[in-house]
């Protein structure tokens, strides 16, 4: 890395202030706070030398010297720069000097993912494929350069106004041959998102990445997280024990069960990777008419002057003794923990399907248009036979029931989704 000064003049030993005007390795200009984290903030800044505008992580003032926080933004800057990829927010450069480091990065004209869905809001099918199909192809990007994220939560995935999608922060990311910086028996990640082998302290790999995506992808589709809980420990460990709720009846049943394969407690049972998943997804697109191209989201979110993207990753130690999972409690749906090897079973008075249930008690509907053209087909018939008669009086026609009716089942997944 490069040893420059953070500012024209050199550090005297006092913590450096973070404010506009700041110039890092005398060529980055910051403009403005962008974002913030639990590790460092985002600035946006102008490059000096070719005058374009860039996205700057700078080491918060207080972590100044703090070896650890530092190892981890050299591991970030290396591990995104090896992972070449449109949809991967690319990283330009990087330095650091008298405790102080940052790492440039290109700005990336959009809005985070939270913006978009949890706490009730929800994407449609046709918004949130191309958004799974793109972070797909990142996580197989960074998968073939031998990186595994290990922190996919929607803070970490960018979406620009034209439906581009580029995924952020490696600061967690690990790779083979890398120094180990989680103390013994901790676990790095974000408890929400966290895959059931990583809660209970195996070595993270890219099928975690993958199930993380689907949560994501369950969040999207719900408006809420399929695991919950008062702590951490909780939320990690009902990602173990807990069966996954029922995702709401509008959900193309097609992108339903691909979301479902993504959470399968077993790493083998989920997808190999993430082409695998584009092309599942692919499949899926096909099957319900949609696009899984790049879509602009319907609802822009308004711009804030500094949003908290990265809040820093969750270190988790998992609880040796017996733990009894608290029941998920998304909104409007009340989950029981497992009992015995059991399914879930619904807490009254309210009564919520299982995912079995929700295919066996699904209904299918009559399409109008075929039935005008059945009762367009007997009406003909009946009059066929009025004109036989009025012919031969002592003719008689027999009908066999229900020869003259046509329905066409219609999957209850062609229902228009609600946008709230």
């Amino acid at each position: 890395m490069t040893n420059t000064p953070i500012s024209p003049s050199s550090h005297n030993g006092s913590t450096p202030t973070l404010k506009a005007g700041l110039q890092l390795q005398g060529r980055y200009n910051l403009i403005n706070r962008i974002a913030t984290g639990g590790m460092g903030e985002v600035w946006r800044a102008r490059d000096t030398r070719t005058g374009t505008l860039v996205a700057a992580k700078v080491l918060r003032p207080e972590l100044t010297g703090e070896e650890i926080s530092l190892s981890r933004l050299r591991i970030e800057a290396r591990n995104a720069m090896k992972a070449h990829h449109p949809n991967i927010a690319a990283v330009l450069d990087s330095g650091e000097s008298d405790g102080q480091g940052w790492i440039v990065m290109e700005l990336v004209a959009g809005e985070p993912l939270t913006n978009y869905v949890g706490d009730g809001k929800r994407l449609s099918a046709e918004e949130l494929i191309p958004i799974l199909s793109q972070t797909a192809f990142a996580l197989d990007g960074a998968a073939q350069a031998g990186i595994i994220h290990r922190d996919i939560k929607p803070a970490n995935v960018m979406v620009r106004p034209d439906g581009m999608v580029k995924l952020t922060d490696f600061g967690i990311s690990y790779t083979s041959g890398q120094a180990n910086l989680t103390a013994v028996g901790m676990v790095m990640g974000t408890a929400q998102y966290l895959a059931p082998e990583q809660a209970m302290g195996s070595v993270a790999t890219h099928s975690g990445d993958l199930y993380s995506l689907g949560v994501i992808a369950y969040e999207a589709l719900a408006g809420y997280r399929p695991f919950t809980g008062k702590t951490v420990v909780e939320i990690a460990m009902a990602h173990v024990n807990e069966d996954v709720p029922a995702l709401p009846d509008d959900v193309p049943q097609p992108l339903a069960d691909v979301v479902y394969r993504l959470l399968e407690k077993d790493p083998t049972d989920r997808p190999t990777s993430g082409a695998a998943l584009v092309r599942l997804l692919n499949h899926v697109a096909e099957e319900i008419g949609a696009s899984a191209g790049m879509t602009p989201l319907r609802r822009v979110p308004e711009a804030a002057a500094a949003v908290e993207v990265d809040r820093e990753p969750q270190r988790i130690r998992p609880s040796a003794a017996s733990f009894t999972p608290r029941p998920a409690t998304p909104p409007l749906r009340k989950w029981v923990p497992l009992k015995d090897g059991k399914k879930n079973a619904p807490s009254p008075p309210e009564k919520i399907p299982t995912r079995a249930e929700s295919r066996s008690n699904a209904k299918p509907s009559l399409d109008p248009g075929l039935l005008v053209i059945g009762g367009l087909i007997i009406l003909t018939i009946i009059l066929i036979i009025i004109a036989m008669l009025r012919d031969d009086p002592e003719t008689t026609a027999y009908i066999p029931q229900g020869s003259a009716s046509t329905y066409l089942e219609v999957e209850p997944w062609l229902t228009p989704i609600p946008v709230y």
